[in-house]
């Protein structure tokens, strides 16, 4: 409210929870979920998509938040999360993608739990640059969660009918090459 940035309270049916929001710069909603009095969240209770009892999870926590930007905008949100939430900006990176540059900064809050990697390509052609138009402006491309098991973490999601994204082929070799250019 201090700093000037619009409210958005969705309209509520019967038993929904209010989560309240703020809008970005350019309009996007960011909403501000926590815990109600009782320790229970959001997913607790408005998330429920299999009748039966879900297997314990075997991901552990959500290690970052992606966000795809439109050009022009990285500095724009790196003022808002600074100054709405009290995020630090790490180093600017640029990634080469084989079908254009995209400049890659994280935002990263106070006791460093929290890190959202904000990501801008002036192409079109990089996944980020795809993104923008195929979902109407910014907006989360991928969240990345960490596991012990990966195989049966993978497995359990497909058993669930998530949609599994397939690696190309060459997928090990240019993580190992990547991983020796640092």
């Amino acid at each position: 409210t201090a700093l000037l940035c619009p409210e958005w309270h969705e309209r509520l049916g019967e038993g929904e929870r209010n989560i309240p929001a703020v809008r970005a710069p350019d309009g996007t909603l960011v909403y501000l979920i926590e815990p109600d009095p009782n320790g229970r969240t959001i997913y607790d209770d408005d998330f429920i998509l299999f009748s039966d009892e879900a297997p314990p999870s075997l991901v552990t926590s959500v290690d970052h938040v992606a966000q795809a930007l439109p050009t022009g905008r990285m500095d724009n949100f790196v003022l808002f999360y600074r100054a709405v939430f009290g995020f630090s900006p790490d180093q600017l990176w640029e990634i080469p993608d084989p079908y254009g540059l995209v400049r890659s900064r994280t935002m990263v809050s106070a006791d460093r739990t929290v890190r959202l990697p904000l990501h801008v390509s002036e192409s079109r052609e990089p996944a980020t640059g795809r993104f923008l138009p195929t979902y109407a402006g910014a907006g989360v491309p991928h969240t990345a969660t960490p596991t012990e098991e990966l195989i049966r973490a993978a497995e359990q999601a497909s058993a669930r009918r998530a949609r599994i994204r397939r690696l190309p082929g060459n997928y090990d070799a240019d993580a190992v090459s990547r991983r020796y250019r640092r």
